[in-house]
């Protein structure tokens, strides 16, 4: 029963759907003519879009061509310009690149040779530092930075200082100092000029810290020893011995590190009369030398100036007296003179009455007489006991 009836509305619907069919046809052809139709038109709307579009693009890009021309005719003018200068750029370019390869040759030529001469420096010092190891070498060390700093100083030699002068002591002791500096009133101060330095000069190119510290405290302990070596010289018993040595350290680093390991060096030589001198305090001392004998010079100029004055005075002060004299003499002269021309007008008359009897042609006639005087050369002692010289108003 339910298969029949599942068949039964299989039929129907099949029967309804084309009973349906039949009666639809004839506005389904209708619409696949309309559909057509549509088609018709579409094709043709689509073609005369494409012909309106293509003329619209002819003339966009016909227009954007014209004002293309317009506008960009100056930027390319422009472009022209910019080009050549770029061209131009390129060029000048190209020529400051050649010139600086060639600077860049030099520069490397100039490297190699500093290189070459860092090189020979850093040999030379190596050099200088085993020589100064030597005691003897680091003496004539101190001997040289000692003359560098003397010629700073202005000093003259043989005159203002001597090189290892021999001098004699009170007990009959020759003593040699590397230098011996004259102050005036006939002083002298030795100067020592032999601090050793090696061990100093072995620190500062010591890479271990303790070894440096070992060698600075042994320098600091050169130079205290070498106070002690001056202590037995018969410097204080020379003649002319100003009161104290100069200990030269050529080197402040130097000093001022031993300073710094034994702070009691200065005062201690001090009490020995020795003077611990570095470069800068020794030019200084040497300056103040050169500037008392130069105002020793200066005192010695102005006595001779006052000598030579009072000389030309005194020969001034004769020359005086002797025209005052002859000034005297010429006075008597002329009263003399004029005494001789009074008698002889006395004798006027009878000569002229003698004339008259002997019938002379020619009358006698009288001589005057000199009324001029010789003017008086003031001179003499003057108020302060002082030979004065005549007023130059009178």
């Amino acid at each position: 029963m339910t298969e029949l009836s599942t068949l039964f509305i299989g039929v129907a619907l099949f029967v309804g759907a084309a009973l349906a069919w039949l009666f639809r046809e004839p506005e389904i052809a209708t619409l696949r003519m309309r559909a057509g139709a549509l088609a018709q038109i579409e094709e043709k709307l689509r073609g005369a879009f494409a012909l309106m579009a293509e003329s619209a693009l002819d003339n966009s890009t016909n227009r954007f061509l014209e004002l293309a021309t317009v506008r960009l005719g100056p930027l390319q003018d422009e472009f022209a310009k910019f080009r050549a200068s770029v061209d131009a750029l390129k060029k000048n370019s190209s020529e400051d690149l050649g010139s600086l390869k060639g600077s860049l040759a030099e520069v490397v030529r100039l490297q190699t040779s500093l290189q070459d001469a860092v090189s020979k420096t850093n040999d030379a010092t190596g050099q200088l530092r085993n020589a100064l190891q030597n005691p003897k070498v680091a003496g004539n060390w101190g001997e040289i930075s000692l003359d560098r700093i003397i010629e700073l100083g202005g000093m003259t030699e043989h005159c203002d200082f001597d090189r290892q002068a021999g001098m004699r002591s009170t007990d009959g002791t020759m003593e040699r100092p590397d230098l011996t500096i004259h102050l005036t009133g006939g002083l002298n101060i030795p100067v020592d000029a032999k601090a050793s330095a090696a061990n100093y000069i072995r620190a500062a190119s010591e890479p271990n810290e303790e070894e440096r510290k070992r060698l600075l405290k042994q320098s600091a302990a050169d130079l205290r020893q070498r106070i002690l070596e001056l202590c037995t010289r018969a410097y204080d018993r020379i003649e002319g011995y100003a009161g104290m040595t100069f200990m030269y350290v050529p080197n402040e680093s130097m000093l001022s590190s031993a300073l710094a390991l034994d702070p009691n060096m200065i005062e201690d030589a001090l009490r020995e009369n020795i003077v611990i001198a570095s470069p800068l305090l020794l030019l200084c001392y040497l300056r103040a030398f050169a500037r008392g004998w130069s105002l020793q010079e200066h005192q010695e100029h102005a006595d001779e100036i006052a000598r030579r004055g009072k000389m030309l005075h005194d020969r001034l002060q004769s020359f005086f007296e002797a025209i005052g004299k002859v000034g005297r003499h010429l006075n008597q002269t002329v009263d003399s003179f004029n005494g001789a021309v009074a008698k002889m007008n006395n004798l006027l008359v009878p000569g002229r009455e003698l004339g008259k009897l002997l019938a002379a042609t020619s009358d006698l006639n009288g001589v005057d007489g000199v009324a001029t005087v010789a003017r008086d050369v003031p001179f003499g002692n003057g108020s302060n006991g002082s030979t004065a010289l005549p007023d130059s108003s009178e």
